[in-house]
């Protein structure tokens, strides 16, 4: 009887093996298969093909396993598309930001333009600044906020087109 049940395991499993491609998916199969069998022991002499019957609990668990496995695939694809469109909507936002700060600075003064880039970009102190123009540090505190403060204006007014813009679109 010991025998006829290793060799019957073993044809589960190799069943399974074929069907998963998975020593490790099948072992558990085949050990599931076995175990129900045992729970329902004494109904298998009533069947006309116990092995059939095995083998088709095999190879229905294994259809629920793949089955099981693609769902689970197809909502990682999903999770990893929409973390591409999410980082490439980002990415497309932030280039769009950083061309609207450009030509922000671009449409200042070239005193502003000079004075914040040294600020902000360059990281140059006021005092630094103020001797390298040849100008008092109060004036460049000034320069560089009149500057700033065009700059956020420039964006804001951008902001707001967009805004009247879209919502003209949606009505």
């Amino acid at each position: 009887m010991e025998i006829w049940q290793n060799t019957f395991r073993d044809k589960l499993y190799r069943l399974a093996l074929r069907l998963l491609n998975s020593s490790d998916d099948a072992a558990d199969i085949a050990q599931d298969v076995w175990l129900k069998l045992w729970q329902r022991k004494e109904e298998i002499p009533k069947l006309k093909n116990a092995e059939a019957f095995a083998f088709t609990m095999t190879r229905n668990l294994c259809l629920d396993v793949l089955k099981s496995k693609r769902l689970k695939n197809e909502r990682l694809d999903s999770k990893h598309e929409n973390s591409l469109s999410s980082s490439n909507t980002d990415l497309l936002e932030r280039n769009e930001q950083s061309q609207l700060i450009h030509q922000a600075i671009n449409n200042l003064t070239e005193q502003q333009r000079t004075v914040i880039h040294l600020r902000d970009v360059e990281g140059y102190e006021l005092s630094e600044i103020a001797e390298a123009l040849n100008i008092s540090e109060n004036n460049t505190k000034v320069i560089l906020c009149r500057a700033r403060q065009n700059v956020r204006e420039a964006i804001l007014n951008f902001e707001r087109h967009e805004q009247e813009a879209y919502s003209g679109f949606t009505r």
